[in-house]
């Protein structure tokens, strides 16, 4: 069983799974990648794959009878049920739109990140003391 995910890289449809889930932390994993594959064994559309992962934790872990308490908070497996199950819907109505993942662009620096926003990259941005 194998965890494999470079924030660097996300080239294959197992990196975008975790991504759009964020099962990113190697040391906590929701799915191992052979379950992602599985998973995209299922359904091959990245949104609906990142619903059917999102609607297995929501059942997980709503079999657990847990309340997290802290200062001012409490998180009940019901609340955990409903926030996996509420990513799951987003996940499957952009599938059912159609829509295609975007990769993410990663800058070298603040100056490049401002360019490609603003579109100007002729003008040379004042930026704040050890901001990059």
């Amino acid at each position: 069983m194998t965890f494999t995910y470079d924030a660097t890289s996300i080239s294959t449809d197992l990196a975008k799974v975790r991504m759009l889930i964020r099962d990113t932390d190697a040391s906590k994993p929701l799915f191992t990648d052979e379950e992602i594959t599985a998973i995209l064994v299922m359904d091959t559309d990245l949104y609906m794959a990142a619903s059917l992962a999102c609607r297995a934790v929501a059942t997980d872990k709503s079999k657990t009878a847990m309340v997290v308490q802290m200062p001012g908070t409490n998180i009940t497996a019901q609340e955990v049920y409903k926030a996996f199950s509420a990513q799951a819907d987003h996940w499957e109505r952009l599938a059912k739109e159609g829509a295609v993942p975007a990769t993410a662009n990663v800058y070298e620096d603040t100056q490049t990140w401002l360019d490609a926003i603003t579109g100007r990259h002729d003008i040379e941005f004042e930026l704040p003391t050890g901001s990059d």
